[in-house]
């Protein structure tokens, strides 16, 4: 999904210029949001025993974590806890053209900490068998 998006921007190259470099970031920030969406929605499925249950919990956690960086943008409190828990400060660092290796690490820990809690997960049910 990640490259077909990429692929209408490439076509400009035809008839103009395009900065590779914004388009990159762009789409690493995409690349990485996508699969922590699909990392959060994997340990869903594994721990519910219907899919629109599994649905639903992906859902709600993906709309706390929006809420948190609804959050940490208030003016009357200063949460850096928010701020650093919000998904979308760090997409958005990335997409703008900020490449850190703080938000890199974030993806990365989203990332491998659902999937090995949906693992865990797997594991205990296929135990309990």
């Amino acid at each position: 999904m990640v490259i077909l998006i990429t692929l209408m921007p490439l076509s400009l190259l035809i008839g103009g210029e395009l900065d590779l470099g914004k388009l990159f970031a762009n789409s690493l920030a995409l690349m990485l949001l996508v699969t922590a969406f699909a990392a959060t929605g994997l340990f869903m499925s594994s721990i519910a025993g219907h899919p629109t249950v599994a649905a639903m919990g992906t859902f709600g956690i993906l709309l706390l974590l929006w809420i948190l960086d609804w959050t940490a943008g208030m003016k009357d409190q200063d949460s850096e806890l928010f701020e650093y828990l919000s998904i979308l400060r760090h997409f958005q660092n990335i997409q703008s053209g900020l490449i850190s290796s703080v938000d890199i690490g974030y993806f990365l820990v989203f990332i491998t900490g659902f999937i090995l809690l949906s693992i865990r997960s797997l594991d205990k049910d296929r135990l309990q068998r």
